[in-house]
This record gives structure tokens, sequence and C-alpha cells, in this order.
């Protein structure tokens, strides 16, 4: 277990975090996921159920893994003419009017990334009220949450080494087409999932190895294949056998 330190930046930021407490993964499943029944083998022949996707390791993982950051505040971002407007609800208090909530991610900074922003200006990004500290050697990821939790936004994914540098913002391009957000403002919802988090160990490194065909390796997935089959695909009753 890695542990994962966030503070505030300021003092008066604090309830934020009171109010919007960072949590595993879990406790934010989407709908969907949670609507899904684990359907087995056995009801799929006796109900005729199709298999769904927890029955998919590594849906269950890329969805179960990590700790959520929820939205601080309500936030708006509306168009009108051919001018836009934001506003981070929270920042319309006096004591908290003179913090930075959205910022201008340079537009040479993505040039040719074909990323979805606004024309001739760049991308937004959320400035973060919260620090991130890890123990050394260890940083984290950060990556927006459940594939298409939102319609809207989508955050740009990074590594932060946050045992050396704790300030973290997030940029962000449109899934809307912008030009038609005149009247309709693109909404994000506080204490809603925002991006989840997850470390990593910096020191990893990867050594990649191109192989021929072998059939050493073939009859090993092969008989892998078969035993995970002939357990009716159950992942959680077939790794018990190779942890």
């Amino acid at each position: 277990m890695t542990e994962i330190n966030i503070y505030p930046k300021h003092k008066e930021l604090e309830h934020l975090l009171e109010l919007y407490p960072p949590q595993p993964v879990n406790r934010f499943l989407p709908d969907w996921y949670k609507k899904q029944k684990f359907n087995t083998r056995e009801s799929y022949y006796a109900e005729g159920k199709d298999v769904q996707a927890k029955k998919c390791p590594a849906i269950v993982e890329e969805l179960t893994r990590g700790i959520v950051i929820p939205s601080w505040s309500d936030v708006y971002i509306t168009k009108k003419g051919n001018e836009y407007f934001w506003q981070v609800e929270v920042g319309r208090l006096n004591e908290l009017s003179s913090f930075p909530w959205i910022e201008h991610q340079e537009y040479n900074q993505i040039t040719d990334m074909e990323l979805n922003s606004i024309d001739g200006f760049g991308l937004l990004k959320l400035v973060c009220p919260y620090y991130f500290e890890t123990p050394k050697g260890y940083g984290l990821h950060f990556k927006d949450a459940f594939y298409h939790h939102r319609k809207n936004i989508r955050l740009l994914s990074g590594y932060v080494e946050t045992d050396i540098w704790h300030e973290v913002n997030f940029p962000f391009e449109f899934l809307v087409d912008t030009n038609k957000l005149d009247k309709n403002s693109l909404f994000i919802k506080a204490g809603e999932p925002l991006l989840v988090i997850d470390t990593y160990e910096k020191s990893n490194t990867n050594e990649l190895i191109i192989n021929k065909y072998d059939d050493e390796f073939f009859n090993k997935h092969t008989k892998q294949r078969k035993h995970l089959h002939s357990m009716s695909e159950d992942w959680n009753r077939y790794t018990k056998f190779y942890k």
C-alpha cells in the first residue's frame, strides 16, 4: 500500500476537502456498472442472460482501481456570441474569489495535437485547490473517470512526480461542439467524480522483447485458456491458482 497525502493549498480551501473528500473509486462506481449483475454461466444457461462487463477483468480493474477526486464546485462554461465565459461557483465567495479557479493552457502547447479546444485560444484548465504528496520514488497518474462519466469535457491524463512536485492542474478538451454552447451552459456538478488518481513506481522501467512464434509459450497460453474456460470463465476462481 502506498500512502497518498492530499493538502488544501490554503486554509480557506480546507472545507472543500471535508465537503467533497477523495475516496476509493468503489464509492463512485457509475450507474451503468452498478446495474449490471455478475451473470455466471449458470445464470446464462438457466435464464438466457448475456455475460456482461463485470466478467471482463480488464474492465473491472480499470473501474475499481484508484482514488476519485470529486469536483470541488459546480462549474459552468458558456459561449455568448464569439465570447466564452466560465464560472466556478464556490469562487463567488469573497474569501475564495482571489483563487485562480480556471486558467488558460497556452495554444502553442497543444499545436498539432488535434484536441477540441477553443479556436485561437487553446485549452482551459481547472486549477486544483489541493496539493498531492507521495513517498520518495512514487508518483501519481491522473486520468479522466470511468471511460465516459461526463459527456462534455475530457481531462488530459498525465503522470506527475508527486514525491518532488506537488501542484497539479487539469487541462481539458471539449467533447461537445463549442459552437453550439450558445444559451446552453456546459455543466460540471460539485461532488461528482472529476478524475481518478493512482500511484506508480518511478523506478519501474520496461524492456521490450519482440519474439518469434514460440511453441512453449503458445502451449502455456492454451493451457491457461482451457483452465479459465473450464471454470466458466470465472476470473476470480481462475486467478487463485496463479497467485
